[in-house]
């Protein structure tokens, strides 16, 4: 932003925006037929929930790109508010489908509406800054060779973090389909609450303004936050499930101890994303592909033969996340020993 001139950064991003969203769109749609008429051929049983996850993916994508925006513009108040109204619309509206009508695609559509809620506002005040801006100015674009990598690594850790939902429609009945996906929107939730964290520290750790002990200091620091809140987060989950799957407010056809379950499960995956983040800003951008790609192949094989109930699908994939997590700082000890390192920061800074 600084090189370009204010206005003129704000009309380049402005003009950014705009192609992003056509050509995202685009894909998302060769994308949605492409699963529609697969799902036709295996007879996938909800293809509303297929349409809703690839509107999801897509809103998510252009929000998080309007976010990215005001980072570079250093628009950081605007940044968190946005933020912070995306969030919560989108935990009120998915929690108000399920509770309000008990279907888990009322609930997905819910997440889909919260980023429709709070991008109009961005992209209003973002075209009010370029006014006066004759032509649009273009931004120079990183070569795809060198986006391929962290988009296949950071992709695979999504496909992780949600695999067992997508095996779900595989190997579960119908009945316990619903039970399943029901109790895990929730634990799901807390993968998207420790996101934040990373958002915030990322930027200084790729930064080379930024010194090294100053890079390391904050990642050691994140790193408790980030374990932290996915303990503190797991630990309110399944105190309350009782609540949350019962009385007049409860979340029809979830079960406590799936919730359970899976709440366990996300607290190492959120160590593995912290992990991979770190291989990022160190430029070792094919590591997080290379390391999760063989594990999680091994797991989706392993789940479509051998599980057949909802209660085996939590625990296999909760045993998996924390096979995922010793697998992941074994090999990076034996790579470049950043998990050692990461251990004697984070034991400096306590």
């Amino acid at each position: 932003a600084k090189k370009l001139g204010e206005q003129a950064a704000y009309s380049a991003i402005h003009h950014y925006i705009k192609r992003v969203s056509v050509w995202s769109g685009l894909a998302a749609l060769v994308l949605l037929i492409g699963l529609l008429s697969i799902g036709e051929q295996i007879g996938l049983r909800a293809p509303i929930i297929i349409v809703l996850i690839v509107l999801i993916d897509y809103l998510a994508y252009i929000t998080e790109t309007s976010r990215a925006a005001m980072q570079a513009l250093h628009q950081f108040v605007r940044l968190g508010l946005y933020t912070l109204s995306w969030m919560a619309f989108r935990f009120l509206l998915a929690i108000a489908g399920l509770w309000l009508y008990g279907s888990v695609s009322v609930g997905l559509l819910g997440v889909a509406l919260s980023a429709i809620v709070v991008f109009p506002f961005f992209y209003a005040w973002l075209k009010k800054q370029t006014k006066g801006v004759q032509a649009p100015v273009e931004l120079e674009l990183p070569k795809f060779r060198k986006i391929l990598p962290v988009a296949l690594g950071y992709s695979a850790f999504v496909v992780i973090s949600y695999q067992d939902i997508l095996l779900a429609y595989f190997v579960l009945s119908q009945s316990d389909l619903g039970i399943y996906t029901a109790s895990t929107i929730l634990p799901k939730g807390i993968i998207v609450l420790t996101l934040s964290v990373m958002q915030v520290v990322f930027p200084v750790m790729v930064g080379q303004q930024h010194s090294a002990e100053l890079r390391a200091g904050l990642i050691a620091r994140s790193t408790i936050i980030t374990v932290g809140a996915a303990i503190i987060a797991s630990g309110m989950l399944i105190a309350s499930s009782g609540l949350v799957c019962s009385g007049t407010l409860g979340i029809r056809h979830c079960q406590t101890d799936l919730i359970s379950t899976m709440a366990l499960a996300v607290i190492p995956l959120c160590i593995v994303r912290l992990l991979i983040m770190i291989q990022f800003a160190r430029s070792k951008d094919w590591t997080p592909f290379l390391l999760l790609a063989p594990p999680t192949l091994a797991y989706v094989a392993y789940s479509y033969v051998y599980t057949s109930g909802v209660q085996q699908l939590a625990t296999e994939f909760t045993m998996f996340s924390y096979l995922l997590l010793a697998y992941c700082c074994g090999l990076l000890m034996l790579q470049s020993n950043p998990a050692r390192q990461l251990v004697i920061l984070i034991s400096r800074n306590k």
